[in-house]
């Protein structure tokens, strides 16, 4: 039998166990062993495993212990305990607790474990499939929003640059006719033509005053607003994204929630949550690879003078002090030259300025980054 995606992962201090497991197992699925937590956790910081199976009784981290870490840090894996039956206590709490999806007793059937574990596969996949879906979901959310900036943009340049061009052209014209009828000598009517002239030029001038204006009302995020009298749960907006990006974060970085209570706010959970997977995802791409030990994403959720606050915090690169003034501007972006990127903090920015909110960052280059989104309280 062809083994299924994404691998086992046995637990036990007891080297005879993890023998027999493997013998047992190994042909039918991909298996990993460890024979401590320790080594356990340090195997899920570089593989994305399915399944984790735990033995309770173990020196200095028991199954249940593991398994607690094991959710903060890797909270896609299902996570499993195989004990006797005078660790039932323990195993109960653990379920209980939401740190274990099931528990097995010794000695396990092979047959039957092995049902088990196929059963768990088959949720870490429905998971994973879920996640992908919310994902792509959002993805045409940003799309569709940044369909909506460009033809925003496009609309906004549209009658001045035309009325622009009119003028332009208009004076390219008299200026060709007046060096024709130069050669004969003084033209008649000079006075008016240069009066004509001079009002084409000077239309034209309004009208790149007017386009530069626009363009300046822009980039303040002018828009109209999203709310539509729905309000949402900013903390469950939260959860949704990090359920989505968490695995990807974790595996660069500690996430540290810091959701404290907060009243609702006067937008779509859809929207919410886009803001939070772009924030969170920028945060990931500014973070340095290969570090995860070192590295922290700190998210808050907080009220801060009658507004509803949260922050994204990260360690990693920082933004240049030339280029802080512009993150929010379409395309700018201090991941090179992909134009595919520098986009989400421009979306951003909108989605936030057209919820009636405010978006700030700060951020020093070698230092981090902190970006602090502000939304107004949903009142009645």
């Amino acid at each position: 039998m062809t083994p299924r995606t994404g691998p086992i992962l046995y637990v036990d201090d007891e080297p005879a166990n993890l023998t027999t497991f493997k013998y047992c197992f190994g042909e039918r699925f991909e298996v990993l062993t460890a024979a401590s937590g320790e080594e356990a956790l340090r195997i899920m910081e570089g593989r994305s495993v399915a399944l984790l199976l735990a033995d309770q009784r173990m020196p200095r981290m028991t199954g249940a212990e593991l398994c607690a870490r094991a959710r903060e840090r890797f909270p896609d894996v299902v996570r499993m305990i195989v004990t006797a039956y005078a660790d039932i206590t323990a195993a109960i709490t653990a379920i209980n607790s939401g740190q274990v999806a099931k528990y097995i007793l010794k000695p396990w059937r092979e047959e039957n474990l092995a049902q088990v574990m196929r059963a768990a596969l088959e949720a870490y996949d429905f998971g994973v499939a879920a996640r992908r879906a919310q994902m792509d979901i959002l993805h045409r959310e940003q799309e569709a929003t940044s369909t909506f900036l460009i033809g925003q943009v496009l609309h906004e340049l549209g009658s001045p640059l035309a009325s622009m061009c009119a003028n332009l052209h208009f004076l390219a014209d008299c200026l060709r006719v007046l060096a024709i009828e130069a050669d004969a000598g003084p033209p008649p009517g000079l006075a008016e033509r240069v009066h004509d002239l001079d009002e084409a030029a000077r239309e034209a001038g309004l009208a790149g005053d007017d386009l530069v204006a626009r363009l300046q009302r822009f980039r303040a995020g002018e828009g109209g607003q999203l709310t539509n009298g729905v309000t949402s749960d900013l903390n469950r907006a939260v959860e949704i994204a990090v359920a989505i990006v968490g695995s990807e974060l974790r595996r660069h970085a500690h996430l540290d929630l810091q959701l404290g209570p907060v009243p609702p706010v006067r937008a779509d959970a859809t929207q919410l949550s886009q803001i939070v997977v772009n924030l969170l995802k920028n945060a990931v791409e500014a973070l340095e690879p290969d570090q995860p030990g070192r590295q922290r994403v700190t998210l808050r959720t907080l009220v801060r003078n009658d507004r509803v606050v949260f922050e994204v915090e990260d360690t990693g690169a920082g933004i240049p002090a030339e280029l802080l003034p512009r993150v929010f501007e379409p395309f700018v972006t201090t991941k090179g030259d992909d134009v595919a990127r520098g986009i989400g903090l421009a979306v951003v920015r909108d989605l936030v300025n057209r919820l009636s909110g405010d978006i700030r960052v700060s951020s020093e280059a070698g230092h981090g980054t902190c970006i602090v989104v502000e939304l107004p309280v949903a009142r009645p």
